[in-house]
């Protein structure tokens, strides 16, 4: 008989003990996604004297798997320029790749069309690896 008391001693101050640290657990769970919502704000975005600059984001498009399909390549064109200027994003990098540069020409007519060229802001070739291009947006 004394034996079932103690055990059910030991369970009610288990269980008390369990109901004392469910508040601290609760409260380091809050903290914990706190702190997590925090460094994704920080990562995103730093401070300058004061004021709140986001880092500059960049978009990329690999054109070497569908170079063959010439609507596929419009319409992925398309796309990546509807994004940066739908989310604001400073750079869109296009990679044509090296190749004969058949790719690349097709990439900087479709640019140059007077619909897409008013949406961004310049067109930078790189100098050091020619089987890419990047369009700069001024938003």
């Amino acid at each position: 008989m004394k034996q079932d008391a103690r055990n059910c001693d030991l369970k009610i101050r288990d269980t008390g003990l369990l109901l004392a640290i469910s508040p601290l657990l609760v409260f380091c769970l809050l903290l914990t996604i706190l702190l997590c919502v925090l460094s994704d704000f920080l990562s995103s975005a730093f401070f300058v004297r004061g004021a709140v600059k986001k880092i500059m984001a960049k978009l990329k498009l690999d054109l070497h798997e569908i170079c063959k399909n010439g609507k596929l390549i419009e319409k992925e064109l398309n796309r990546v320029i509807d994004q940066a200027t739908e989310k604001r994003i400073a750079l869109v990098e296009i990679i044509p790749g090296k190749g004969s540069g058949q790719l690349k020409k097709t990439v900087l007519r479709f640019l140059e069309r007077p619909d897409i060229k008013k949406r961004y802001h310049r067109i930078n070739k790189d100098s050091k690896n020619f089987g890419r291009v990047f369009v700069h947006f001024k938003h």
